[in-house]
């Protein structure tokens, strides 16, 4: 089991590249080459309401599970 930062949305993607954090799919993408069986994505920006954590949560768990 891995605890993964997911701190930004996809579509904040720019953000995390300048503050050096990850963003949701990237995430997911790297648990699923690494062949991690159980991920749990963390470290939401406080940016983020809880329909937006949603949504981060969603993008992680498609590209953890290869789903394009």
């Amino acid at each position: 089991m891995v605890y993964i930062e997911t701190f930004y949305k996809d579509e904040d993607q720019e953000f995390a590249k300048v503050n050096y954090h990850s963003f949701a799919s990237a995430s997911g993408k790297i648990m699923n080459e690494c062949e991690v069986k159980e991920a749990i994505p963390i470290h939401f920006s406080r940016r983020y309401v809880e329909s937006d954590k949603l949504e981060i949560e969603t993008a992680f768990y498609k590209a953890f599970r290869g789903i394009n």
